[in-house]
């Protein structure tokens, strides 16, 4: 297991990613958190100093909807690499629990025509 560190880097916003049917393409929670950028077993309880990969020291929370209710992972802004806020194994003991997601598409916000791409 990483050793756990701490930082003084900034943290810039909270993201969210959904992951529907993850459990039935990936069986292994490992290959899981491959897919989704991990690069490293360190735990950082607050954001890394910098990025291992481009050296940045801006990250994002990052909340698996589906997975934990709190943010599992930080996301390097620049380069999108990804780094453990919890034990690896804790992480990958949380995709056990994955089911189906729901939501209500009425609950959304419709953006406006102009900011279509």
């Amino acid at each position: 297991m990483g050793k756990s560190q701490k930082s003084t880097s900034s943290v810039i916003e909270k993201r969210v990613a959904t992951i529907y049917n993850i459990a039935s393409l990936i069986s292994d929670p490992k290959l899981i958190l491959e897919a989704l950028g991990l690069v490293s077993s360190t735990v950082y309880e607050k954001a890394p100093k910098q990025c291992a990969i481009c050296k940045n020291k801006t990250f994002a929370e990052v909340s698996l909807l589906g997975v934990c209710a709190k943010s599992v992972l930080w996301e390097c802004i620049d380069c999108r690499a990804m780094f453990l806020k919890f034990p690896k194994e804790w992480v990958m003991k949380q995709f056990e629990h994955i089911e189906d997601v729901w939501t209500n598409l009425s609950d959304w916000d419709v953006p406006s025509r102009k900011d279509y791409n």
